[in-house]
């Protein structure tokens, strides 16, 4: 179902009181048309506390690699089909099932930073899966962390989470796991990690003239599922912060939805 088609404005909200599981991105831009824009998604309850998939706007280009790694590719349509948009990407919201939504309860997202260009859209669209499960399924949520300028060596707790999605930037010299089965740690540097990313998911983007890119050059994606801590070593970034973006699932039941 067509939620919102966003153009010609810098920010928008799209509001829905329909339960999702899925959210489709369109856009007649490439995915390497993406530049800052932001998302932030919460799910308001009347009269409970309100859930936020994301604490805080995240950058939409880290967000749908975060939620695509290993599942989906970044796709699009063939021209003669749907006005041919150049991306198409499916959101999971949910890991199965719909998001549970009660009264007058709504999932909210806010969009920041959107190309202003007339000519330029993001149409956003829902999904709906049966409830088979009654709506128990796990929720998707999006957690950003900030490694410091200042650090050298910085260590980030990856408990519970599946993904995590990280700058490729020449000044990461190593990245460093600690396993959650056997506590050993294993060392890799960013050469190593984009192999082990594209052989693990070797259909990243796949483009409107049937090219396939494994990967975005400008992120690397890791799978932390059975992992409780990457070290990053780096150098000293005068300035430069690194964002880094977690996925984790949650059940429905334990974020009071249920």
């Amino acid at each position: 179902m067509l939620l919102k088609r966003v153009s010609g404005t810098s920010k928008d909200k799209i509001v829905t009181q329909t339960e999702l599981s899925k959210l489709v991105l369109l856009t007649n831009m490439t995915f390497n048309g993406l530049q800052d824009e932001k998302i932030q998604i919460t799910i308001e309850r009347n009269g409970g506390k309100s859930i936020s998939v994301h604490p805080k706007p995240v950058n939409l280009r880290q967000y749908i690699l975060a939620s695509t790694y290993g599942q989906n590719a970044i796709c699009a349509f063939p021209t003669a089909h749907y006005s041919g948009h150049n991306m198409s990407v499916v959101l999971d919201l949910t890991v199965a099932g719909n998001v549970e939504l009660v009264d007058s309860d709504k999932i909210v997202v806010e969009l920041s930073n959107l190309n202003e260009d007339p000519d330029i859209y993001y149409e956003f669209r829902g999904i709906q899966s049966e409830d088979g499960n009654g709506d128990d399924s796990d929720i998707y949520i999006f957690e950003p962390k900030v490694i410091p300028d200042y650090e050298e060596n910085f260590n980030l707790n990856v408990d519970k989470y599946d993904v995590c999605v990280i700058p490729d930037l020449n000044t990461i010299r190593e990245i460093n796991f600690t396993h959650a089965l056997t506590r050993q740690v294993t060392k890799r540097d960013p050469i190593c990690l984009r192999a082990e990313h594209i052989d693990f998911d070797p259909v990243g983007i796949v483009y409107q003239n049937g090219n396939v890119r494994t990967s975005d050059p400008n992120f690397l994606q890791l799978d932390t599922d059975e992992l409780i801590n990457i070290n990053v070593v780096k150098e000293l970034t005068a300035g430069q912060n690194i964002d880094v973006l977690f996925r984790k699932s949650v059940s429905q039941a334990q974020l009071g939805l249920k």
